[in-house]
């Protein structure tokens, strides 16, 4: 069984943030934002957030962000292909 631990926190001119790497204080907005900035690996999240450099239990989330990213570029590249 896999635990995942989420903190959540509110700032005023953000709303409702979630921490998703605890140990470098990453929130899942910071990681989509790497993420649709060209981070395409885990590594490169790493390197550009901080995120998955203490115990690891953001590294599935990171990389189903990767995967999220790379489907809807797949699907918008279909989309405006024509028919």
């Amino acid at each position: 069984m896999r635990i995942i631990i989420i903190h959540l926190k509110f700032n005023i001119s953000q709303g409702l943030i979630v921490i998703v790497c605890i140990c470098a204080n990453v929130s899942d907005r910071s990681i989509s934002e790497a993420v649709r900035a060209g981070c395409s690996t885990v590594e490169d999240i790493t390197m550009k957030t901080g995120a998955c450099s203490g115990c690891g239990q953001c590294r599935m989330h990171c990389q189903s962000e990767i995967e999220a990213h790379n489907t809807l570029v797949q699907v918008s590249s279909l989309s405006q292909q024509p028919a």
